[in-house]
């Protein structure tokens, strides 16, 4: 044979060496830390919700599981891009490579030799194997802890999921500070777990992994950007889609798209000098990280939310595989698959009419769930495997022989004896024979396992049988001898032909009983018995009034089905005895076969009992709902279903669980009794709306007629009118509540969705109140209000407003001077929020509504606050903006103002509670203080007035233009102020006559 030692020894040089350059190009997702404390914020979150579902030491397997995934270049296959289904270059995807057992089994060194599955090791043995599938086998039947490790492997493949590069096959191949780097993965490198934003979510529901994999992957994938997929390779996200903001960064400008879970990417605009035109260029990063850090915010609560989802799948089938073994019953070494396969095609082949009668379709019923397993472990092994018929039915004959014997397996069915060979089926070629065949199924190498020899006994009679007989061979000695004597099975002598001159008492351990459990429930009437023992020993079992035995197969486990069995309690012993005929004694257990499914219960939604519709329809004002049900007393569990997916499980009658906002959910109760059956209660249809009803406007210091005059104003964001039966303010302790009465409507316009508290008789204001109620006056110092819903039965809060300590006080009005009104930005952001709160502008108050007063000509009375209208702007001190805008420019902003048609038509707005009711001067320049050209300047009276001639189509994109106001002082020495004021602005002074003038700064845009 030609000498390959040296090309095997090169070839191994050469694949080390490849290895270690591969290696060099770290293309990690999150880094090892970050995926760590992704996994233990998820634990956190799940086994809130759940309880301790995990132990200690099978949590700390899924934390060691998701940190060592990335080892030994495994990341090679954390790509998976969910449109082309596809991992990055020639390496598996994220998908493939969590279900491919042989592959990660001989992931890495097991390439060379080292760790690698051997051909005669059971499938779930790789210890590289940490695939979904071996997760679910060793929770199911053999290690938990290694199966909890498993799991964390898999939960770090979904997370990279939500790592942008890795969905968007941007490999970005680094190291040691060379290369291309993710952006992303380095912000998040040595984040702990404090640096996980709270998370509010709940788990995904999943029906299986792929599906898990693709859901995450496709939201990173359409919603975030990668550093080498900036707006190309795939269509979303949409540069047109993304809104502009402009935020001062150290005093530059920066500007920020605005995409559907905040700031994706920074768009800077470079003017082309040569085109005169801008372009713009994109990047991930700004110098507060910005970008990264909402991120981080949205994808950290998506891989939480898909990993308790993936444990919740987990759990299911761990559950689902404890019932139907299939894991198990594929837990073949290549070897013994391989002899399966040889066997089959032996069956199929065979010229003897009597062994080709038996058809596939009697071997495959007598030995379904083995052969099940074979046919699953060939396809892992990609062995091929013969077509055989399955057509053909069972035949009650005397005097016949064990099917499984046909196929060389050990376990033996009911007897059995197939049909004939068809006529003009094709002979196969002749083969002498004697009275006897000795037919040899494929022998394994010695050292692989026991060998086999299968007797075919032919006999003259029609039809003909088959007797099989099996024997282990003995160990081949290293001499030239036979290790076999005449006599023995098959040639007609009685025993082996070897004397024992010693008589040895043998003691046979009985059989262990794996499943069902000693005192436990069975909800079926046809129970497998299911267990472990010796190899080719026999266990006997007497289960009730039958008896039935089965051969211990080649991977030591046995199962036993006894038939249909009786409710009640059933009685049950195992045996085993070995070849000798020693018998073990006995293993005995006792199970109930309880088929009866318990009395349902009584569901009770408490949000429905006090629901704020006035039609009656259930309503809730939170995400959190408490349920209510009767106890059943054969209850062994509650199962809380939220549109048919399990919610959560409690032996409890109560319990509170999270539905989505703005949607209408289904809700059953299943009683579970301890056999596992099951009845459901009455279904609860239940609509979400969080916050319908908020605080909208506060006059906690009064009106200027007296202090004592406050007013609230509550807003209906639903389209239903509500009840305020169960609703009150809740104040600081010790603060009497102030309790509501009657409804809130809802309508198109703001004044139809409001609701007015006035304090006292209801004279506060001019407006017509809706309620009038002596509650006790504000806190000047600030005061935390909380809408509340309450009874007897539970407590939610529907909205409130910030806690004194963020704002101070109050966050927004006065009570002095005009009497300011503390308002809402917005009534869909939270109201505990201080930023979005402000005092009442006072630029749009109209003269509708006075204070206690009245009306009086030439007296100021008007309450500076939106009663039962739409709040103001919150438009500054000093304010400018043109059509189509309505809100004040922002310093250094960009804008697109309209050019009107008409030049001498006003469309732009000048704003100025400084000066504005002693008039000033306002006037619009293009260039910068010290360098312009006037476009327009203006007389203008009043804090609000719309001006013409400042937008004109001689603007040019990326022109920047300033708007001054200054105050016009009356007498002699003022005079020159305007032109003073004029020469400053454009370059011809160097000082301004005063120090009342404002500038703001904006940039045109075409």
């Amino acid at each position: 044979m030609e000498n390959r030692r040296p090309v095997t020894l090169a070839v191994l040089v050469v694949s080390f060496f490849a290895f270690a350059i591969v290696d060099v190009g770290r293309v990690h997702a999150y880094a090892v830390s970050a995926h760590s404390v992704l996994t233990e914020a998820l634990l956190q979150e799940y086994e809130e919700k759940q309880g301790d579902v995990f132990s200690s030491e099978e949590e700390a397997a899924i934390v060691r599981g998701s940190r060592e995934e990335d080892d030994d270049a495994r990341y090679l296959n954390h790509f998976y891009d969910p449109v082309s289904k596809k991992g990055v270059a020639k390496n598996k995807s994220s998908v493939e490579w969590m279900n491919d057992i042989i592959k990660q089994a001989n992931w890495g060194v097991g390439k060379l030799g080292i760790n690698r599955l051997k051909a005669t090791e059971p499938l779930f043995s790789g210890v590289q194997d940490y695939t979904w599938k071996r997760a679910v086998y060793e929770y199911a039947h053999g290690d938990a802890v290694r199966g909890a490790e498993a799991l964390g492997h898999v939960l770090h493949l979904i997370q990279d999921a939500t790592v942008p590069a890795h969905v968007r096959n941007d490999p970005h191949l680094s190291r040691w500070g060379i290369g291309d780097e993710d952006r992303y993965e380095d912000f998040s490198e040595n984040f702990i777990l404090s640096d996980v934003p709270p998370f509010s979510g709940s788990a995904k529901y999943f029906t299986n992994l792929d599906e898990a994999v693709m859901s995450t992957a496709l939201f990173t994938q359409e919603n975030f950007l990668s550093e080498d997929t900036l707006f190309k390779d795939y269509d979303l996200p949409k540069r047109a889609g993304l809104r502009l903001e402009m935020s001062k960064v150290d005093g530059v400008d920066q500007y920020f798209g605005i995409g559907k879970y905040g700031e994706i990417v920074r768009v800077d605009k470079e003017k082309n000098w040569v085109t005169n035109e801008r372009v713009e260029k994109y990047f991930l990063t700004d110098k507060q990280d910005k970008i990264l850090t909402e991120n981080w915010e949205a994808l950290s609560h998506h891989a939480i939310s898909s990993g308790m989802g993936i444990i919740d799948l987990f759990f299911r089938e761990v559950e689902q595989e404890k019932q139907s073994k299939e894991l198990l019953s594929m837990n073949k070494s290549r070897t013994d698959t391989k002899r399966f396969v040889k066997s089959l095609a032996f069956v199929r082949d065979s010229q003897q009419g009597m062994i080709a009668s038996l058809s596939a379709a009697d071997v495959y019923e007598l030995n379904k769930d083995d052969l099940d397993g074979y046919f699953a472990a060939a396809e892992i092994y990609n062995i091929p495997v013969p077509v055989v018929a399955r057509e053909s039915v069972l035949k009650d004959e005397p005097n016949t022989q064990p099917a499984s014997a046909l196929l060389g397996l050990r376990q033996a069915g009911q007897p059995i004896i197939g049909e004939r060979i068809p006529a003009g089926t094709p002979p196969a070629p002749e083969r002498e024979v004697d009275e006897r065949v000795e037919v040899e199924l494929e022998l394994p190498t010695k050292g692989e396992q026991e060998e086999e020899i299968v007797d075919v006994v032919l006999t003259e009679e029609a039809p003909p049988e088959m007797s099989v007989e099996t024997s282990p061979m003995p160990e081949v000695s290293s001499s030239n001898s036979s290790p076999f004597e005449p006599g023995g099975y098959g040639y007609g002598g009685g025993g082996s032909g070897v004397s024992n001159e010693e008589t040895t008492t043998v003691t046979v351990e009985p059989p262990v009983v794996a499943s069902p459990e000693n005192n436990t429930f069975v909800a079926t009437t046809t129970v497998s018995f299911f267990g472990t023992g010796v190899t080719d020993y026999v266990v006997t079992g007497i289960i009730a009034t039958t008896t039935a035995t089965t051969t211990v197969a080649s991977d030591g486990t046995w199962t036993i089905d006894p038939g249909v069995l009786s409710e009640g309690i059933i009685e049950a012993s195992f045996t085993q005895s070995d070849i000798a005929g020693n018998t073990s004694s006995a293993n005995e257990l006792r199970v109930e076969v309880d088929v009866t499914n318990p009395n349902p219960t009584v569901l009770e939604v408490l949000e429905c009992t006090a629901t704020l519709r006035n039609d009656g329809m259930c309503l809730a004002g939170t995400t959190e709902v408490h349920l209510s049900w009767v106890t059943v007393p054969d209850a062994a569990t509650y199962s809380v279903l939220v549109n048919d997916s399990i919610a959560t499980t409690t032996t409890a009658t109560t319990t509170t669980i999270h539905l989505e906002d703005q949607q209408t959910s289904n809700v059953v109760v299943n009683v579970i009794d301890a056999a596992g059956n099951s009845a459901s209660s009455n279904t609860v249809s239940i609509e979400v709306f969080a916050n319908p009803i908020v605080i909208s406007e506060i006059a906690w210091g009064g009106t200027a007629a007296s202090t004592e005059d406050e007013w609230f104003e509550l807003y209906n964001r639903t389209d239903y009118e509500l009840t305020l039966a169960n609703i009150h303010i809740r104040r600081e302790s010790g603060i009497s509540p102030i309790a509501l009465s009657g409804t809130i409507s809802t309508g198109s316009s703001w004044n139809t969705r409001t609701y007015i508290v006035e304090r006292g008789d209801g004279t506060a204001t001019t407006k017509v109140e809706d309620l009038a109620t002596n509650f006790n006056q504000f806190s000047d110092d600030g005061e935390e209000l909380t809408l509340e819903i309450s009874n007897s039965d539970f407590s939610s809060v529907l909205d409130s407003t910030p806690s004194v300590s963020i704002c101070s006080g109050w966050c927004g009005g006065t009570n002095s001077g005009k009497f300011y009104s503390m308002e809402r930005k917005d009534v869909a952001i939270a109201g505990n929020e201080g930023a979005n709160w402000q005092s009442n502008d006072g630029y749009d108050v109209v003269n509708e509504f006075y204070d206690s007063r009245g009306y009086e000509y030439g007296t100021d009375r008007k309450i500076y606050g939106t009663v039962g209208q739409e709040n103001s702007k919150g438009y500054p001190e000093v304010g400018y903006f043109c059509a189509p805008y309505t809100d004040s420019f922002q310093e250094g902003g960009i804008y697109s103002p309209d050019v009107p048609a008409n030049l001498s038509t006003p469309n732009c707005t000048y704003l100025n509670k400084l000066w504005g009711a002693e008039g000033y001067a306002g006037s619009a320049y293009r260039g910068v203080v010290g360098s312009s050209t006037l476009l327009a300047g203006h007389s203008v009276a009043g804090i609000k007035s719309n001006e013409n001639g400042d937008i004109t189509d001689a603007l040019e994109d990326g022109d920047n233009i300033f708007i001054a106001f200054w105050k016009r002082y009356t007498g002699a020495a003022h005079d020159t102020d305007d032109q003073e004021f004029f020469d400053y602005m454009i370059g011809q002074g160097t000082t301004t006559p005063h120090s009342d003038f404002r500038v703001l700064n904006w940039v045109y845009s075409e």
